[in-house]
């Protein structure tokens, strides 16, 4: 699949020359087509390795797994089209969340519209966000299956949702938030007119406890590494059940088919069907960050250099590949993207913000003052637990926040400012808010499974973005741990990022609460969570869009004072 725009046919020839110039990490790399320069996010070919494995490979299963960054995405996207010009061709590209496939910057429909501009495609936004070819009658649909097979409605809402469907093309991205019951049912509609041979596609990072794992053992050895030999090898398996352990594997079909005593149904039999046509190929391809030199190259391998950053257990998991690392939950924040906090562009405005963790039994009281996404100052309170409300008054005072614009901690000690501030408490285990965008309009939201993770991921999402910066020293000591001694505010925060871990209850993203941390690490991170506290007024616009009151003295009138 080449889609070259502009300069060339949209449909150029079927075995065009393709001659490679390979970059590095300070140089992009180059390629011709036919004498011809491929532009930069204006004309798309596969890169070589991963993308044009997905090609190539003739197995009806292919599975994609390994380290973030090797351009998984963007092959699916370009293998979606690999029959899009044949007649009643169908694409169904799967992900957990709905809100990952829809708009907004930096997701797979950004990509799409970019890479699918040709044609005269068309675009449709709905639940189910699709691209068509009126000129050949095809499309590329994607949606979600946000469903869990735990439960027996979870399982019959994914089977109404998906029994339209049919597609001879149907990729799933990111396989570990999905469960086996709703990917095997999803097997079963990998069908359509076109006569394009069924292909499934299957990308995952490495989760050693998730049924992909299960999936890919026969190419994985005892220490969790890849066995080089059986890279790219086709096993085959008649695949039923409700579990990975079900499938019935073989090295040849002959194989399967005696494992399986597969008897073909007569009805079936008359119309053609052999015993093979039961058994399926299926093979399986680490994915390696080298492979994709677009992102290294666009990037400078800073991306490399974040995962390698992440700390021992997911460096192995991840750059080292070790499927049978055993981890707590993915960590999602990395020892530079914290560091780039410091060095990352101050966000232009002069609204002062506040976000308390309010603390008792020896832990840090700390209060974080920003302007805008820039924290300009830190605080800590160590005095009498009934003078913190006078505190509070007058640090904001001196900042000149309105008292409109702190958010705290209510739960625990907390609960006792709640009642008498017009800030914004926060209660960790209260469901997810609704979230609103600057204009103030309702947006579809992850699902998260508290709001405590839904103020983390969001969080991720900032740090990730660099849209948090800091102009504190970051040399500069505060009281830290158990014992309160000093620390440099930027090692604080690289220790406590570790609660940045992410995992799944039942279908919702889970972050590590406060007492997890506290377990193991015999302290709070109270530094970390007065950042994620700040993130109340990033999900709610239309929160912030209301603030217009001046801070005045009566604002704090009838704060509680008998501690």
């Amino acid at each position: 699949m080449i889609i070259l725009k502009n300069k060339f046919a949209e449909w150029p020839e079927l075995y065009p020359k393709v001659i490679r110039e390979k970059g590095t990490v300070q140089k992009a790399g180059k390629v011709f087509v036919n004498g011809v320069e491929v532009r930069d996010n204006v004309d798309y070919i596969p890169q070589e390795g991963l993308q044009e494995f997905m090609f190539t490979s003739p197995a009806d299963i292919i599975l994609l797994g390994g380290q973030p960054g090797g351009g998984k995405t963007l092959g699916l996207l370009l293998k979606a089209l690999d029959g899009i010009h044949r007649k009643g061709y169908g694409c169904l590209i799967v992900k957990k969340q709905l809100i990952a496939t829809k708009g907004g910057s930096g997701t797979i429909i950004d990509d799409a519209k970019r890479v699918f501009d040709f044609g005269g495609s068309e675009f449709t936004g709905s639940d189910n966000p699709t691209f068509s070819w009126p000129i050949w009658g095809t499309s590329v649909t994607f949606t979600h299956a946000n469903f869990s097979a735990e439960t027996e409605k979870g399982y019959f809402d994914a089977q109404e949702k998906f029994k339209n469907f049919q597609n001879s093309a149907i990729f799933i991205d990111e396989a570990t938030d999905h469960d086996w019951k709703i990917i095997n049912y999803l097997l079963s509609r990998n069908r359509d007119s076109s006569k394009v041979p069924p292909k499934f596609i299957m990308t995952f990072n490495t989760n050693s406890h998730h049924f992909t794992r299960q999936l890919i053992d026969w190419w994985i050895d005892e220490n969790g590494r890849v066995i080089p030999e059986r890279i790219e090898k086709v096993r085959y398996a008649k695949i039923g059940g409700d579990s990975v352990k079900d499938i019935i594997w073989g090295d040849t079909r002959e194989e399967v088919m005696q494992k399986a005593h597969i008897i073909v149904p007569e009805d079936l039999k008359a119309k053609g069907m052999v015993a093979e046509d039961f058994v399926m190929s299926i093979t399986f391809r680490p994915c390696k960050m080298s492979e994709n030199m677009v992102l290294l190259s666009a990037t400078k391998g800073k991306h490399a250099a974040n995962i390698f950053n992440l700390g021992d257990t997911e460096t192995r998991k991840l750059f080292d590949e070790d499927w049978n690392a055993e981890t707590e939950g993915m960590a999602m924040v990395s020892r530079q993207m914290v560091k780039d906090i410091w060095t990352n562009p101050y966000k232009p405005g002069e609204t002062m913000y506040a976000s308390l963790d309010v603390a008792g039994g020896g832990d840090n009281c700390v209060l974080f003052i920003w302007k805008e996404l820039t924290i300009i100052a830190v605080e800590n309170f160590e005095g009498d637990p009934k003078e913190l409300e006078l505190w509070i008054k007058a640090t904001l005072n001196n900042y000149k926040v309105p008292i409109q614009n702190m958010s705290f901690d209510a739960t625990g000690i907390g609960f006792y400012l709640k009642g008498y501030t017009d800030g914004r408490p926060i209660t960790s285990n209260m469901r997810p808010i609704q979230e609103y965008d600057e204009a103030g309009n309702a947006v579809t939201m992850e699902l998260y499974y508290n709001v405590r993770s839904q103020l983390m991921g969001k969080a991720q999402y900032m740090l990730e973005t660099g849209q948090i910066s800091c102009v504190v020293d970051k040399d500069r000591l505060f009281p830290h741990g158990k014992k309160k001694s000093g620390k440099e505010i930027l090692n604080i925060f690289i220790e406590e990022s570790d609660e940045f871990r992410r995992t799944m209850k039942g279908n919702k993203f889970y972050y590590k609460s406060k007492d997890e941390f506290k377990d193991r690490f015999g302290y709070s991170p109270d530094y970390m969570d007065a950042l994620i506290y700040r993130m109340i007024f990033v999900l709610d616009g239309k929160a912030r869009k209301e603030i217009e009151v001046e801070f005045t003295e009566s604002d704090y009138a009838g704060l509680y004072s008998g501690w």
